[in-house]
């Protein structure tokens, strides 16, 4: 039994088919994180411009 158990953790320790897959989404988390971060910059400064628009436009319908 003993022995078993001891050729299935060796067996699980050479597999490396599942390492793969988590660098994989360890690169797409990393990715996520910088499109999330770029789109909350870009996201307050473009809001400014549209910001200052609708008051233009309030105002001139006042």
């Amino acid at each position: 039994m003993i022995e078993a158990s001891k050729l299935i953790i060796k067996r699980f320790q050479a597999c490396e088919r599942g390492s793969t897959g988590v660098e994989y989404g360890l690169i797409a988390a990393f990715i996520a994180i910088g499109i999330i971060g770029s789109v909350r910059v870009v996201g307050v400064e473009v809001a400014v411009p549209f910001e200052t628009t609708a008051t233009t436009l309030n105002d001139a319908n006042n």
